[in-house]
């Protein structure tokens, strides 16, 4: 039997990922925070599924989760980890808090390298290790490797996580690991129908772009993104495929969601992105307030 970890499986990518995996045939232990997530996976998939309930910044759960695991693959080990939880901290950097970004970090950075760092030994990351070689998957952003206005702590936690992934794929040759990111565009999952109000930034100057970004998100973005099942077989492929390549860029509009933001110059994609924002009309009709720190 194979064994997978997926953590954020209750919804979105993850639990469309851990679908996908048992239909091929793998024991899937999927980590959610809560309780009745776990009810819900464990009837949805039975006993091809173990969820786990941990937050991957809470070094006590995972460490709970760790045994759970250890006993139940035995002397399989994991064929893969797949780092699919995390969060997205977005708003204009002159006000966001020091506080906020952390979190973004903690989640999307340290939580993440916790997790690898815990079930490294199950994936035979040791001399002589009784398991197999196993693959570790860590899920991205288009937003690692591009950033736009208001998405600053969301990208720079993609770009570090890119990074770690890079050193770390260059550091697990030793005993074979494969590590490999996996970069979605945007993906239609449920946490856009959860989009906060902006009631916060009323006073911000940026308050009238981030309103019109927010629009977009919740009424007229869903046409652009792809479905889960799009990034969930590229995923099942680098879990799957004899020779998976060490970067996937999954995205039905490559040009404009990867491309265009290496092919066209800065100061032109600059102005592209003013202008979408009405930056312009915004600093013209004097809608613009200063904002007091």
């Amino acid at each position: 039997m194979n064994h997978v970890l997926i953590t954020g499986a209750s919804t979105g990518i993850g639990y469309e990922c851990l679908k996908d995996l048992v239909q091929f045939g793998y024991h899937v232990f999927g980590s959610v925070r809560r309780r009745e997530d776990a009810e819900k996976i464990q009837n949805d998939f039975g006993p091809a599924c173990t969820p786990l309930v941990f937050d991957i910044t809470n070094n006590q759960q995972i460490t709970a989760a760790v045994a759970l695991v250890t006993t139940g693959v035995g002397h399989s080990g994991l064929s893969a980890l797949i780092n699919n939880a995390g969060i997205a901290v977005a708003g204009p950097l002159n006000t966001i808090t020091l506080d906020e970004l952390r979190y973004q970090f903690e989640v999307n950075l340290f939580g993440q390298l916790t997790v690898i760092q815990s079930f490294l030994p199950l994936l035979g990351a040791a001399k002589n290790s009784p398991f197999p070689p196993g693959r570790i998957i860590n899920i991205s952003s288009t937003s690692g490797g591009k950033t736009y206005p208001f998405m600053g702590p969301y990208s720079a936690s993609k770009h570090a996580l890119e990074a770690l992934s890079t050193a770390l794929r260059r550091e697990m040759l030793l005993y074979g690991i494969k590590v490999i990111i996996i970069r979605p565009a945007s993906t239609w999952t449920p946490i856009w129908q959860k989009v906060p109000e902006l009631t916060a930034y009323q006073q911000n100057d940026f308050y009238p772009a981030l309103k019109r970004m927010r629009d977009y998100m919740v009424n007229g973005s869903r046409g652009d993104m792809m479905p889960v099942s799009q990034v969930s077989r590229v995923i099942v492929k680098a879990v799957t495929g004899k020779n998976p390549k060490k970067l996937y860029v999954v995205s039905r509009a490559r040009f404009r969601d990867w491309l265009m933001s290496h092919m066209i110059p800065d100061h032109i994609l600059d102005k592209i992105i003013s202008s979408k924002l009405g930056f312009k009309q915004i600093a013209s009709t004097g809608q613009s307030k200063s904002v007091a720190k």
